[in-house]
């Protein structure tokens, strides 16, 4: 007990030295303020945009809403948001969406919004991302990856209004995924009176990204760029108001973790995420602090490079796979007692079967000792690891990971030389193969895994494919996937196309990824979106005693 209040003495005393430099912060109001401090920054407050993280899902949940959204009551089901109601064709290639009345957008200093949300905005907000004669449209196919990826850009003919208050969806071919893909961060509706508006004063797309407009419970108020967003409360939000006392929400961009952490216990941010484990205990047993944990939909995996020469030899491939104790491995990225790895989907996603992993090749430092001999590989054996920098957003837990795979394939005469980078530039890189492994987070959104399954383990234009593996069964089923209507035949197909990636050991699940977040006692109702975001319509600040 005495080492813990030391320590947060400590912390109280280095965060008091710190604000004595020059460090750019946003004002908070006296009442109704609230910081968040997030583990990553946004390039800018446009979630079509930014990359897909922990803060890019949280301000796209507090500034914009959907047609519909992922429904916390049904593993596969969806709610209404702004469209009311939708129906289907008979075919599967139109989908019809009747738009709520009422719902107002944001204003700013500069701009009043003369009406409200219709169908023009919703045909506006998906040409943006699909037609390359908008002026909104993004050339740059890495800004245009999540719809690229998903699919949405080659899925979707055409969106069309018959009405002021209906939109139709033509689709090229019937897919069931569809309506997970518009319920998705980058499927936001903005507003298409903003766009002229800004239009007819010669503003150039870059300032409708950087000023977003949308219909959320907070509204844009202030970005700088690697330092913080500021949004202010709406008042007008149709959902109705009054639940929560957030006046002001400031994401403040903090990527060290010891400094979110002596933000939070300063009071200087009042939510901050990705704590580190070593943490953990002290957190939840402090007065003043209150540890959230939910388990993400996602996987660690490490991917085999079979382009690569050393990763050509299956002996070699299954050497590290048995080298590698999983369950210490789960131990390090969530705190967690239980099996580790057990599958390529994790067990909060539909297609889980928990055997996949442990099962096929369960952790022996001997065995894979063996192999390493029987692979006649010149030891010491030097392999290069790309690791996704953004994997784990916690670099605790990244060197911590990295330490535990050096420790474990040095035992079987393996070393490591481990580079950090965005999933970017992972894919950019990628082409030219000079990487021997990869750490990549396999994110299974919505409880179904195919949208995931199809990017990770698709054959050609598969952005997360660092295995470059691909067989004729999987490209067969892959197509069967995208297709097929019934959920427990894709959740089959799913789990099929998962065993047979690590049964040829061109991938293994190393953990389960669990998300953490921090809130100081006083603070209540923030709340996970189904999109992996923090929530702040229904927060209350309470006085801080």
């Amino acid at each position: 007990m005495e080492s813990k209040s030391l320590c947060a003495i400590f912390c109280m005393s280095l965060a008091a030295a710190l604000s004595l430099g020059c460090e750019d912060r946003p004002s908070l109001p006296a009442g109704g303020g609230l910081s968040f401090c997030a583990s990553s920054e946004l390039r800018t407050p446009a979630p079509w945009i930014e990359d897909l993280n922990q803060t890019s899902a949280s301000a796209a949940a507090n500034m914009f809403d959907r047609l519909i959204e992922p429904d916390p009551e049904s593993p596969h089901g969806f709610r209404p948001s702004l469209a009311e109601s939708w129906e289907v064709s008979r075919d599967g290639l139109d989908y019809t969406f009747h738009l709520r009345d009422g719902v107002e957008f944001h204003g700013s200093r500069f701009f009043v919004p003369s009406r409200p949300m219709d169908s023009s905005d919703v045909v506006f907000s998906f040409e943006k991302l699909l037609r390359s004669d908008s002026p909104y449209y993004l050339n740059d196919h890495e800004l245009l990856r999540f719809p690229v990826q998903s699919g949405m850009t080659d899925l979707l003919k055409s969106v069309t209004a018959p009405d002021r208050s209906t939109v139709v969806f033509r689709l090229h071919r019937p897919d069931p995924s569809f309506l997970r893909i518009i319920s998705s961060d980058f499927a936001v509706i903005v507003s298409k009176e903003y766009a002229d508006f800004l239009e007819g004063f010669g503003r150039n797309p870059d300032f409708f990204n950087s000023h977003p407009i949308g219909t959320g419970p907070f509204m844009f108020d202030e970005f700088r760029g690697g330092k913080y967003l500021r949004l202010r409360s709406f008042s007008h939000y149709w959902k109705g108001g009054g639940r929560g006392n957030v006046r002001t929400l400031v994401f403040d961009f903090t990527d060290i973790q010891w400094r979110r952490m002596i933000k939070l216990m300063t009071n200087e941010c009042q939510v901050m995420n990705s704590p580190a484990v070593s943490d953990l205990e002290f957190l939840g047993k402090n007065r003043n602090t209150s540890v959230y944990r939910r388990e993400f939909l996602n996987e660690i995996l490490l991917a085999f490079n079979t382009d690569s020469s050393a990763m050509h030899n299956p002996f070699v491939r299954e050497a590290i796979i048995r080298a590698i104790d999983r369950s210490a491995v789960q131990k390090i990225i969530s705190f967690d007692e239980g099996l580790a790895g057990d599958d390529i989907i994790p067990e909060t996603a539909s297609g889980h079967d928990g055997k996949t992993g442990q099962a096929v090749y369960p952790f022996s430092i001997e065995h894979a000792r063996q192999l390493i001999t029987a692979s006649e590989a010149n030891l010491p054996l030097e392999l290069t690891v790309w690791a996704d920098r953004t994997n784990l957003n916690n670099e605790y837990r990244d060197s911590r990971l990295y330490q535990i795979l050096r420790h474990e394939l040095a035992e079987i005469g393996i070393k490591l030389k481990i580079i950090r980078m965005s999933r970017s530039a992972m894919r950019t890189h990628r082409a030219k193969g000079r990487y021997d492994l990869a750490i990549i987070n396999a994110q299974f959104p919505l409880s179904d895994p195919s949208d995931e399954i199809r990017r990770v383990f698709g054959c050609a234009g598969a952005d997360d494919n660092f295995s470059n593996f691909c067989d004729e069964r999987t490209r067969l089923d892959l197509e069967k996937l995208r297709a097929e209507p019934d959920e427990a035949e894709r959740v089959r197909i799913s789990r099929e196309i998962g065993r047979r990636a690590v049964e040829a050991m061109s991938f293994i699940p190393l953990a389960r990824s669990q998300d953490t977040y921090v809130t100081r006692k006083n603070i209540s109702g923030v709340k996970k979106t189904q999109n992996e975001g923090l929530s702040f319509l229904n927060t209350v600040i309470g006085s801080d005693d």
